[in-house]
Parts: structure tokens; sequence; C-alpha cells
């Protein structure tokens, strides 16, 4: 085995999520959002604390809840039209009913 194509390369973490700098995707993606929202207005502290808050409440959420908490939401009351474009190998939320 000393070709490397041969070898398989397995993360640390495999229940691990998509992570931006440190952080989980879902936890700051939207606070960063926010942050840039108020930035361009010139609220800067404002745009801090916020995105903060944000940050905690999301993080206190998906400990209650669970880690796909976010992910679930969005897939069950995002709009028809606009659930297929995200999850692709799932049904649409329409026809939650007939799966079972």
């Amino acid at each position: 085995m000393e070709n490397e194509r041969d070898f398989f390369k397995i993360p640390h973490y495999i229940d691990q999520g998509r992570v931006i700098m440190g952080f989980p995707a879902d936890e700051i993606v939207p606070a960063l959002t926010l942050f840039f929202l108020f930035a361009m207005k010139n609220f800067l502290v404002t745009g801090i604390f916020s995105a903060a808050a944000l940050f905690i409440v999301i993080r206190k959420i998906k400990r209650s809840k669970g880690e796909n908490v976010i992910a679930l939401t969005f897939f069950w009351f995002s709009p028809d039209k606009l659930s297929p474009s995200f999850f692709k190998r799932t049904p649409t939320a329409d026809k939650k009913y007939w799966l079972n």
C-alpha cells in the first residue's frame, strides 16, 4: 500500500457539520449577516451586540432541540418552491404526510 490513492482520508469527527473559522456554519452565518447589515448602515456597536445575541440564541436552541434543528425547521416551514433547491434528496414538505 505504497500508493497514496489506496489510502482513505478519515475525518476526526464524522458527525461534525460545516465549520467556518472553528464555529458551526449554521450559527456563524446568520450572526455575520446581521453584523454586516448593521455595519453597512454604520451601526457597528449595535451590529456587534445584535450578532452576538443572535449567535447565543441559536446556540442555545441547538443545545436544547438538537444539532439539526435549523435545517429541519427550514425544511418543514419553507415554501414548496424553495425546498427542492436546498434539499435535493428529500421530498418537498407538502408531501410530508405521505412519508409514513
